[in-house]
C-alpha cells in the first residue's frame, strides 16, 4: 500500500510512502488498518489548501488505485464536536499510545515470540511480526488492530506479559492505569472517594482474603478495579498451580532447526537431544520436571520408576523423533521389561492422559535411564505394569514439626521416596520451606522387591519422661503404594513432656516367620531447636550458628540488592512482605530505602542467612527479576544441609 502526493502539496509524508499488511493478517482479521501521518510545510495557509494524493493498493500483479482529494478546511471540527469527542475519549489516548510506545521499545524478538505464542497468533503472522524491523511495535499494532488491547482494556496484554515471566514490563501498565486514574476529568467534588480501608472491605466481601489483598491494591497504587483484576490473576494462577502442576528445574534454550542441539537439566539429570532437522524451525525449546501431583489422577497402574516431565513447547510437532532420557531407580534381573508411556496435555485444571502409541514414539529401557524417542513434545508419565525381576532403590527421610511451646504436641513424619536426586530436593523443597518442618536426619536408602508381605513403620522411645506415643506405634505400610507412587507418607503422633529425649524409627517387613529390617533411625530431638526460628534460624538448621561464610556472603548479598533498590521498589516489596504503613512511610523517606528494607526484614526474622524464600519471591512478584537472580545465586552458592543431630 502506498501514498503518493503531488509535486506542489502542502504537505509532505512523515512515517513513510509505502506500508505492507502480512496476507494471513488481511484474511483472519475483520479489518486492517494503515495510518500515513502528514505533516504540514511551513509558511502555508491551510484555509486554502487542498489535499490531492493518490493511493494505490498492490497484491501479485494485481493493483487498485484510488484519488483522494479534499479541502483541508472541509476537515477541522468545531468547538462543540472537540468538546463531544473529548468527552468519548475519556481515556487518554495520548497516555495509551505512549503506553505501546514504552512496552514496544522493551520488548526483543524473543519477548515478542513468547507473546505471540501465548495469544495464539497463526504462524504465518507470527513469522511476519518475528521479521519486521520493530518488532515490538509490529505486535503491539496487531493486538491494537484486532482489538485485544485498547485504552480500558489493558488486562489481556497484563496476564500475557506476566504469563510469560515479563513482570518488569507488565508494571508499565500498572502504571498507565495509575495514570488514568489521575487524568479522569470529572471535577473532584463528584468523584467517589473511598478509604483504603474500605477499599478493602469492598474487596473482602467478593471472598478475596484482606493480605492478598493488601498487596494487590499496593502494586495497584490503590486502584481497585485493578487490584482487583491483579488478585483474579493471581487465584487462576494459584488455583491451577495447586490443581494442577508445580515445575521443578526448568530450563530452557535456543536451539536452531539447521545445525540442532541438546538441552540438559544438570539438577534432574535429564537430556534432551535434538537432531538436525528435528524442529520445524528455530525455537526456544524448555524443559522440565512436573511434581505435585494428585497421585490418584495419575494414568496406569503400573510401577513408577522415574520423575513426569515435560517438553515445551507442548504439542509441538518434530519433523523427526527427539530423544529424552530420564534418569529411574529400578534394577531388572530379567529381560527389558514392558514400558507404557502416558502423553499429558494441561486441559484447564486437570491434565488430559492418554497412553501412547507406536506412531506417537517409544521407549528404550537402559540401567540407568528411560530413553523415550518422541514425535512431539508435551508432558511425559512412564510406567512398568509388570514387576517381576525388578528391584527399586528406594529412600526414607524423617521430619519434624516445629513448635511454638515447649510442651506442644509433635508430628514424625517419615517419607518413602524413590531413590531420586529430583524427587529429594522436591520434597525438601516442599516440607522445610513451605511448611517450615525440620530434617531429623540424613535419608537413609533401601532396596524394595516385589512381595506380597506387608511392610510396617514402627517407632519406640527409649527415654523415659520424655514422649509418649499418642495413637498406634506401628503403622501398616502397603508395598503397592510404594510401587504405583513415586513417594509415601507415614506419621506419627508424640505427646511431648518438655524435655529433650531420643526416638528409634524401623522400617521392616511383617513376616510371620522371618522379618526384613530395611532401615533404622536413631534419633536425638532437641526440644529448643524445634522452637519457631530463631535468630539463625529460618527453616534448616544444622548448627547453633551459622556458618562465617555464609554470613559473609549474605551480608554481600544484602548489599548488592540495598545499592539497587529505589524508595518506590523498597516500599512495594515491603507491602507484598506484610511491613505496618508507619515502616513503610519511613523507607518512603530514607535516603538509604535498600538497606532500612533489608535490616527490618532480618530483624522481623522475614529473612536471615538461611531463610530468603520470602525475599526471592517478593522480588519476582514484583518484577524485579534480576535482583531476584542475586537471592537465587546466593541460594545455589550456600546449600545447608537441614537436620538435628541424629545418627541412623
Amino acid at each position: 500500500m502506498s501514498l503518493v502526493l503531488t509535486k506542489d502539496s502542502a504537505y509532505s509524508i512523515s512515517n513513510g510512502s509505502s506500508k505492507q499488511s502480512d496476507i494471513d493478517h488481511v484474511c483472519e482479521a475483520s479489518r486492517v488498518s494503515q495510518q500515513f501521518r502528514l505533516r504540514k510545510k511551513k509558511d502555508v495557509c491551510v484555509d486554502t489548501t487542498i489535499l490531492d494524493a493518490k493511493l494505490t493498493v498492490r497484491h501479485g500483479g494485481n493493483s487498485t488505485e484510488s484519488v483522494l482529494q479534499t479541502k483541508v478546511r472541509s476537515l477541522f471540527i468545531s468547538a462543540e464536536s472537540k468538546r463531544y469527542l473529548l468527552q468519548m475519549l475519556k481515556p487518554d489516548v495520548k497516555l495509551y499510545e505512549d503506553l505501546k510506545l514504552n512496552i514496544a521499545s522493551q520488548l526483543n524478538k524473543h519477548h515478542c515470540e513468547k507473546l505471540c505464542m501465548y495469544f495464539g497468533l497463526a504462524p504465518g503472522l507470527r513469522e511476519s511480526i518475528l521479521e519486521a524491523e520493530d518488532v515490538g511495535m509490529e505486535l503491539m499494532t496487531i493486538l491494537d488492530e484486532r482489538e485485544v488491547i485498547m485504552p480500558q482494556k489493558m488486562i489481556a496484554l497484563y496476564e500475557g506479559l506476566t504469563g510469560c515471566g515479563l513482570n518488569k514490563i507488565a508494571r508499565k501498565i500498572t502504571e498507565y492505569t495509575a495514570a488514568l486514574n489521575e487524568t479522569d476529568e470529572q471535577p473532584k467534588e463528584q468523584r467517589i472517594t473511598t478509604t483504603k480501608k474500605s477499599k478493602v472491605k469492598i474487596l473482602m466481601e467478593e471472598g478475596f482474603t484482606k493480605t492478598d489483598i493488601i498487596q494487590a491494591l499496593g502494586l495497584s497504587q490503590g486502584g481497585v478495579d485493578l487490584g482487583r483484576k491483579l488478585l483474579q490473576v493471581v487465584g487462576k494462577h494459584k488455583e491451577r498451580s495447586q490443581a494442577v502442576e508445580l515445575v521443578m528445574f526448568y530450563t530452557e534454550q535456543f536451539i536452531s532447526a539447521t545445525s540442532g542441539g541438546d538441552l540438559f537439566s544438570p539438577e534432574a539429570g535429564i537430556l534432551l537431544l535434538l537432531p538436525l532437522g528435528c524442529l520445524p524451525k528455530d525455537r526456544i525449546v524448555n524443559l522440565s520436571v512436573i511434581t505435585g501431583l494428585d497421585p490418584t489422577k495419575l494414568p496406569g497402574s503400573g510401577s513408577r520408576l522415574c520423575q513426569i516431565v515435560k517438553c515445551g513447547p507442548e504439542e509441538l510437532p518434530l519433523k523427526e523423533p527427539a530423544l529424552l532420557r530420564i534418569p529411574h531407580c529400578g534394577y531388572f534381573d530379567t529381560d527389558t521389561p514392558i514400558v507404557t508411556i502416558y502423553g499429558g496435555q494441561s486441559q484447564g485444571s486437570t491434565i488430559d492422559w492418554r497412553g501412547m502409541t507406536l506412531a506417537d514414539g517409544k521407549c528404550r529401557v537402559k540401567d540407568r535411564y528411560f530413553e523415550l524417542e518422541m514425535k512431539k513434545f508435551g508432558m511425559f508419565c512412564i510406567t512398568i505394569k509388570d514387576k517381576t525381576g525388578i528391584k527399586k532403590q528406594m529412600r526414607a527421610l524423617p521430619l519434624i514439626n516445629r513448635i511454638t511451646s515447649p510442651t506442644d504436641d509433635l508430628i514424625i513424619t517419615l517419607w518413602l521416596y524413590n531413590h531420586d536426586d529430583v524427587e529429594h530436593e522436591c520434597l525438601l523443597q516442599e516440607e522445610t520451606v513451605q511448611h517450615g518442618k525440620i530434617q531429623l536426619a540424613q535419608h537413609s536408602s533401601f532396596t524394595l522387591k516385589p512381595a506380597k508381605s506387608p511392610m510396617s513403620a514402627q517407632i519406640s522411645i527409649p527415654t523415659k519422661d520424655t514422649f509418649t506415643v499418642m495413637d498406634a506405634d506401628t503403622h501398616d505400610i502397603d508395598p503397592e503404594h510404594l510401587w504405583t507412587r513415586t513417594r509415601h507418607k507415614v506419621e506419627f503422633r508424640l505427646k511431648n513432656g518438655g524435655r529433650d529425649g531420643s526416638i528409634v524409627l524401623n522400617i521392616s517387613t511383617k513376616g510371620l516367620m522371618r522379618k526384613t529390617l530395611f532401615c533404622t533411625f536413631k534419633i536425638n530431638i532437641e526440644i529448643e531447636r524445634l522452637l519457631s526460628p530463631s535468630s539463625d534460624g529460618g527453616h534448616f538448621s544444622l548448627r547453633r550458628q551459622t556458618p562465617t561464610a555464609m554470613v559473609h556472603s549474605f551480608d554481600d548479598m544484602k548489599r548488592q540488592l540495598a545499592s539497587r533498590t529505589d524508595n518506590e521498589t523498597a516500599v512495594q516489596i515491603a507491602t507484598i512482605l506484610g511491613l505496618p504503613a508507619d515502616l513503610k512511610s519511613i523507607i518512603q523517606r530514607s535516603r538509604t530505602p535498600g538497606v532500612l528494607l533489608l535490616d527490618k526484614l532480618v530483624e522481623k526474622t522475614i529473612i536471615s542467612a538461611v531463610r530468603v524464600s520470602l525475599l526471592e519471591g517478593a522480588l519476582m512478584n514484583n518484577g524485579n527479576e534480576e535482583e531476584a537472580e542475586l537471592v537465587q545465586r546466593y541460594r545455589k552458592e550456600n546449600v545447608v544441609v537441614s537436620g538435628l543431630q541424629a545418627h541412623h
